[in-house]
């Protein structure tokens, strides 16, 4: 289904879900990141290979060009190639496709010595950060190809020896935030993604990370302070 852009449509400005520390019995959710709206284009946008029947079902592949960035740090390269699930797709009949993935089949690679990198030189081998995604679903505008997903996972970090497996395990962090296909600003973070055209997409999200109450986790992190998700993807609908 090739769906023309406009120059008029934007998503409305919204605040994003913060990221928060799990410690002890539970943890807060703050909202501090703000989502602005990217210019539109003329382009043809590919939300479906077929116009008839509408799409009902998605599969999302991340690839290798993502990055996540948190404090003053700069932003790891992150190959995430070979992550991704599937999902069901509905048609809500006011111009946008509603998108639900199954959490069961979303799989985000750990961020490693293998997959992340600082400068192209990769992280030490006993960091470890297994992603753990728990929701991701939203909605798609079929005349511009814009993209907003609700996206929740736990982060958790560790450091692992090869022949002794995990030696140390910090609080999982619990990240609540919009991936968008616009541009996303925290405190100290910011991005701007790319809309849904042909299969490919780019989606950004700023989140704030509170203190975990793990001293290491959080004098390394330098918590609180922001991060930033950029999720480079493609995604196949039938």
């Amino acid at each position: 289904m090739m769906l023309k852009g406009t120059t008029s449509s934007c998503i409305p400005q919204k605040t994003t879900r913060a990221v928060s520390g799990l410690n002890g019995a539970g943890h807060k959710v703050q909202r501090l990141a703000s989502i602005r709206p990217q210019a539109a284009t003329q382009e043809t946008i590919d939300v479906s290979p077929t116009s008839n029947p509408a799409p009902t079902k998605v599969t999302l592949s991340t690839t290798e060009n993502c990055e996540v960035g948190i404090s003053l740090f700069p932003n790891f390269g992150y190959n995430a190639g070979g992550g991704g699930g599937s999902g069901t797709v509905t048609d809500l009949g006011n111009g946008y496709l509603k998108v639900v993935f199954d959490a069961e089949t979303l799989n985000i690679p750990d961020l490693d010595w293998r997959t992340g990198n600082i400068f192209k030189v990769p992280l030490p081998p006993p960091v470890n950060i297994a992603i753990k995604p728990q929701r991701l679903e939203g909605t798609i505008k079929k005349e511009t190809g814009e993209v907003a997903f609700d996206f929740d996972c736990e982060f958790l970090p560790s450091l692992q020896l090869p022949t002794m497996g995990p030696v140390y395990s910090a609080p999982p962090l619990v990240i609540n935030t919009l991936l968008t296909s616009e541009s996303t600003k925290g405190k100290f973070r910011e991005g701007t993604g790319s809309r849904l055209n042909n299969g490919a997409v780019k989606l950004v999200g700023t989140s704030n990370v509170p203190k975990t109450g793990d001293i290491l986790v959080d004098t390394f992190l330098m918590l609180p302070t922001d991060a930033l998700a950029i999720m480079d993807a493609t995604m196949k609908f039938e």
